[in-house]
């Protein structure tokens, strides 16, 4: 990862940070709300997926797009990929999930960042990639089988949103062409 890539990567999670500071019990403007979708609050599809539930929400979210970050080495094609997944998995949960009233937190995205960068190592050969993505099956069958994790939720103060995980690993793995194919745009 190159000297800018930590940069934006850091700019990445402060920004986190900021609107976890500043919108402290005020993330209710900015969170995934299907009402709000349904009335033309357009900018939910996105920023719902950069506010947190709290601070212990954050910092795991932050820890692992900073750890995928380093894995895709490139923290711009990470930001770029989370940012393109966002509404894709808004639209999803819209769609697909109508009991899912409202949603906050990067994880969504960071599963379609995970299972694109496991399809990506998959293509050049490497055997992790192969691993990560029947991990990450195994993790999303577990949690449509068994439910939110309980403790996951106690820990970061409510419910997971597990069909969030599954939209956006979908999202990773349909994008992933399109996101290969200027993957050269984000390499120095």
């Amino acid at each position: 990862m190159t000297r800018s890539d930590l940069l934006l990567a850091t700019a990445f999670v402060s920004v986190l940070v900021l609107a976890q500071v500043g919108l402290e019990g005020l993330g209710l403007p900015l969170r995934y709300e299907r009402g709000g979708l349904a009335a033309g609050e357009l900018w939910r599809a996105v920023s719902g997926h950069l506010v947190h539930l709290g601070w212990v929400h954050l910092a795991l979210n932050a820890a692992a797009f900073v750890l995928l970050a380093l894995l895709a080495a490139s923290a711009r094609l990470a930001v770029v990929l989370c940012l393109l997944f966002a509404p894709l998995i808004s639209a999803a949960l819209f769609v697909f999930a109508p009991h899912v009233e409202w949603y906050v937190g990067l994880s969504a995205a960071l599963h379609g960042l995970f299972a694109w960068i496991a399809l990506d190592l998959v293509r050049e050969g490497e055997r992790l990639g192969w691993l990560g993505l029947i991990g990450l099956c195994v993790k999303l069958g577990f949690e449509q089988w068994n439910g939110p994790d309980t403790w996951t939720g106690g820990l970061i103060g409510g419910a997971v949103v597990i069909e969030s995980h599954l939209y956006g690993a979908a999202a990773g793995a349909l994008c992933w062409p399109l996101a290969r194919a200027v993957r050269g745009l984000f390499r120095e």
